[in-house]
């Protein structure tokens, strides 16, 4: 408790809850005064910048009577760190790899659009090509628009208006 929490165990020892920080004080309270029992309790102590897992008991004498509380602290701040590390990196590679799909699927429209517009030069007079140039660079296009739109709504969710309604009507 010493090292986690930078303070003496002399300065504590026998001292009231309020030496501690709140929220781990307001456990201990909660334990004494309501006999609540914590188990693995996770709290932030921001004043120390700690990620916390406590343990608290309630201290009896030998007839059964409440005397104090005793509180167990296990600084968990690395482990929560790797979990956002992994949170992180897991969500790099989602992005990464939705990047790598939209590439994928700008790409092709692009690529026929492209060589039509090059052939158009040299066959700008042919009826066939013309219907065949319209047709395909119009679907294309069209692609590409509704792949932006999905992207629009993805980036800017739909916003539902929840109201109770009376089924029967």
């Amino acid at each position: 408790a010493e090292e986690i929490l930078n303070r003496k165990a002399s300065d504590l020892i026998g001292r009231g809850a309020g030496f501690l920080p709140p929220a781990i004080a307001t456990l201990i309270r909660e334990t004494v005064r309501e006999r609540k029992v914590y188990r693995r309790h996770e709290i932030v102590s921001e004043a120390e910048g700690l990620y916390l897992a406590v343990d608290t008991y309630g201290l009896y004498d030998i007839a059964g009577a409440l005397i104090g509380g005793v509180v167990l602290i296990d600084d968990i701040s690395a482990r929560k760190e790797l979990s956002r590390e992994r949170k992180r990196g897991e969500t790099l590679q989602v992005l990464n790899e939705l990047v790598g799909r939209m590439a994928h699927e700008l790409r092709n429209p692009l690529v026929a659009v492209r060589t039509f517009t090059q052939l158009m030069k040299d066959r700008y007079n042919d009826k066939d090509f013309q219907e065949f140039f319209y047709t395909t660079v119009t679907g294309e296009v069209e692609k590409l628009n509704n792949l932006i739109e999905k992207l629009i709504a993805f980036v800017h969710p739909i916003e539902y208006k929840f109201e109770t309604v009376d089924m029967g009507e």
